[in-house]
């Protein structure tokens, strides 16, 4: 569920980032078989503050995750 920080490097102490756990949990609730299809995902994420920060790739977790009361507040 995680591909690493790049350059083929891991690092399993490093803090793990609030773009970062959503999509962790979507890629686990994928191998579990669920549809993590966020209906609406880009106005979910109008509702935060700060949703124009959301990296690319990790907004359809972020949506997904919010929209699943996972992370409420991601």
């Amino acid at each position: 569920i995680v591909n690493g920080v790049g350059d083929g490097r891991f690092h399993p102490n490093g803090t793990i980032t609030r773009q970062e756990a959503p999509v962790m949990t979507e890629c686990a609730a994928k191998l579990l078989g669920l549809d993590t299809t966020a209906d609406d995902a880009e106005e979910l994420l109008l509702l935060f503050t700060d949703g124009d920060s959301i990296s690319s790739w990790a907004k359809a977790a972020v949506a997904y995750c919010f929209a699943n009361s996972i992370f409420p507040d991601c």
